[in-house]
């Protein structure tokens, strides 16, 4: 048995095998043993478990509560700040060096183009229950709102109701939100980079779920060959290197355009991810809290489930949706470049 990624929502309930081709053998795996515990599907295909991505987006919110580092205006994809930031985290044991560079932002957020009878910009519109959608400025204050009159109102680039045609980031068509007498729900139209959900709980993660901490990008992955202890040779010589404990997961860390940068071996059982106090830092992302999110293992029997989960940071954590999510009043969630939260009266 191993850890094994669910490809699609439908395979939830058994696991295929790995797609993943490791593409940077940064790591040579010396003395360590294989993680033999199996993976256990969810019950039921959650809202917030992610399939196979493409991804290659940075987040995009607020600025950091900077008790150390005061926060500065946030500008998504400023040069000036990714360049220092965005792949030189650091974990205890492995310093990473390489630097990625994301291309500069608009002045100002892109402004969207409505074209929908049922959503109007502004104001709100009497009806039995009053949805909009408020666009997040890059101060992390509320912007231009859009009030939903209609059953369905769908967001890309250059196609839908709701058009950001200067977002390279958006699919044309990129994502659905649905009005329903079950509640309001936003559905990823199969776009490239996805629509992530402001978790306000702990959330079960799966192999190939990806989630984004301040301009961090990180992919969650099965322990590869390469990072578990080969058996011992056919002359019984056992091959010699540095005793470290088992890994039962690995996190890749992702650069623009999808490259994969960086990789980390989990081996704690909870792993704490912040700016300056944790197991994977990074120091220089001030969209980061001082402690801002934990990873935690949990084996029962001879099963492993694996939690997301928030430590009350200033800028949130989001996680990838796998299909569709439901949404409440006071969700936020991500589409390319914009943030929106949700108002539901």
């Amino acid at each position: 048995m191993s850890f094994r990624p669910a490809e699609s929502a439908a395979e939830a309930e058994g696991f295929a095998v790995d797609p993943y081709a490791t593409a940077q053998q940064r790591y040579q795996a010396r003395g360590h043993h294989e993680v033999t515990h199996e993976y256990p599907p969810p019950a039921q295909a959650g809202p917030l478990q992610s399939s196979i991505y493409e991804a290659g987006i940075v987040p995009n919110h607020a600025f950091d509560d900077g008790r150390e580092t005061p926060p500065e205006p946030y500008h998504a994809y400023d040069p000036q700040f990714a360049n220092q930031s965005s792949a030189r985290a650091r974990s205890h044991s492995d310093p990473l060096e390489q630097t990625l560079e994301y291309p500069p932002p608009a002045s100002q957020p892109s402004k969207p183009d409505v074209h929908i009878p049922g959503l109007v910009s502004g104001g709100w519109q009497r009806a039995e229950q009053e949805v909009r959608l408020v666009l997040v400025q890059r101060d992390g204050s509320d912007g231009e709102a859009f009030t939903l009159t209609g059953p369905t109102v769908t967001i890309g680039r250059f196609s839908g109701d709701l058009r950001f045609p200067d977002d390279e980031f958006l699919g044309s068509e990129h994502a659905r939100i649905q009005r329903s007498e079950h509640g309001l729900t936003v559905h990823d139209l199969e776009s490239v980079n996805g629509v992530f959900l402001r978790i306000s709980a702990p959330e079960p993660v799966y192999p190939g779920d990806v989630f984004l901490l301040g301009h961090q990008l990180l992919r969650l992955e099965n322990v590869p060959e390469s990072g578990r202890e080969r058996p011992p040779r056919s002359d019984g010589v056992r091959m010699f290197g540095t005793p470290l404990p088992p890994s039962w997961g690995r996190l890749v860390l992702l650069g623009y355009g999808g490259c994969e940068a960086e990789s980390y071996f989990l081996r704690p059982r909870q792993v704490v991810f912040g700016r300056e106090i944790g197991d994977i830092l990074f120091p220089t992302d001030a969209f980061i809290s001082r402690r801002h999110a934990t990873l935690t293992m949990e084996l029962q029997g001879d099963s492993m489930s694996v939690m997301l989960e928030d430590l009350q940071s200033a800028n949130g954590t989001y996680l990838r949706v796998r299909g569709s999510a439901h949404v409440e009043d006071g969700d936020m969630f991500r589409v390319g470049d914009q943030i929106f939260r949700v108002r539901i009266r």
